[in-house]
């Protein structure tokens, strides 16, 4: 996932382990390479939050808007399947 955002290139790949896809329950998130410019816990706090609450829909995270919505686009990508 890339993504261009005032001059910021932010680049993140993200291994999504899923329970199974009858219940599609999110069980594991590992970050195989991580941002440009890595805020350090940020990507624990936005990975937990979406284990909790099974979803992309979190609280926002003050201070690093770019990197976590850097880390849901990730996200929602590779759960993108078809």
């Amino acid at each position: 996932m890339s993504t261009k955002k005032k001059g910021l290139k932010v680049l993140m790949i993200a291994f999504i382990t899923i329970a199974s896809f009858i219940t599609g329950k999110i069980v594991d998130i590992r970050i195989m390479k991580d941002v440009v410019i890595a805020i350090p816990d940020l990507s624990d706090q936005v990975f937990d939050q979406v284990m909790e609450k099974q979803s992309l829909l979190i609280d926002s995270m003050s201070g690093a808007t770019v990197s976590a919505k850097a880390y849901l686009k990730s996200l929602e990508m590779a759960l993108d399947i078809e």
